[in-house]
């Protein structure tokens, strides 16, 4: 069973032992996502015109996101960062294959044509977004212990 949107977005905006998250006013460089994986193949849902906006804090670093509502009244977390996604793929051997990754699709063309990500949310709120492929690849990463991470790269059109 499914937690009231309100529960969801508690529980989606909580501190916890490994991250915490505060609420902030409106969105500012800080563009990492930390939840790659969050987003599903078939997800629609709205960019708030006037979205409460949260910092989180990992290792030092931090992310901001919304909480967005989706199909089957399901809230889950969207990192604006999305949008601008990319990474160097590398093979089962950990090198580089000189193939740089990127989210794609229109909202991200979009996105990525704002000089920032406060502009890019303000043009795109009110529009129902849909993402219609996550495109799976290893990637480098200075984060992982291995050197690389499988990552997917979100397909984001209008929908």
């Amino acid at each position: 069973m499914i937690k009231s949107k309100e529960d969801q977005i508690k529980a989606l905006t909580a501190s916890t032992e490994r991250n915490a998250i505060t609420k902030i006013n409106g969105f500012t460089q800080n563009m990492r996502s930390i939840d790659s994986q969050n987003l599903s193949t078939g997800d629609e849902f709205t960019i708030p015109s006037n979205p409460e906006v949260y910092s989180m804090d990992f290792n030092g670093n931090s992310a901001e996101f919304i909480v967005v509502e989706v199909q089957g009244n399901l809230c889950k977390r969207f990192f604006p960062s999305t949008f601008y996604k990319n990474g160097m793929e590398v093979d089962k051997d950990g090198l580089f294959t000189g193939n740089r990754l990127y989210s794609t699709g229109k909202v991200c063309e979009d996105a990525r044509n704002c000089e920032t990500v406060k502009e890019a949310m303000g043009k795109l709120a009110g529009k129902k977004v849909k993402v219609t492929n996550i495109n799976y690849a290893r990637v480098a990463s200075r984060f992982d212990e291995r050197g690389y991470t499988n990552t997917g790269f979100p397909v984001i059109e209008y929908a």
